[in-house]
């Protein structure tokens, strides 16, 4: 089981990532950058090969960074319910004293 101090951890980067993708900034940009590689993806030719394999990277790229601030954000989440489990534990065991 993990300590409070790893948990405590865990539920700032998830506050911390929460609020970057709330960010009217980085919603905009994530936006223009997945329509910009979309409308370059569309505007090839099916001889440029390369480059649609690059937009396909690029497209990947972009969905694995987004994957990863909503993985610190379940992460964070579950930290927060161990928490607080632990806190509820920790009164009981004092009541019963």
């Amino acid at each position: 089981m993990r300590n409070e101090q790893d948990l405590s951890v865990d539920i700032s980067k998830a506050r911390l990532a929460q609020d970057f993708i709330n960010n009217p900034l980085f919603i905009e940009g994530l936006t223009v950058l997945k329509a910009s590689t979309l409308d370059k993806f569309e505007s090839l030719n099916s001889n440029q090969v390369k480059e649609m394999v690059d937009c396909n990277k690029m497209l990947k790229v972009i969905d694995e960074f987004e994957t990863r601030f909503y993985q610190i954000i379940s992460t964070g989440n579950a930290a927060l319910s161990a928490l607080d489990d632990i806190k509820q534990h920790e009164k009981e065991m004092n009541n019963e004293r």
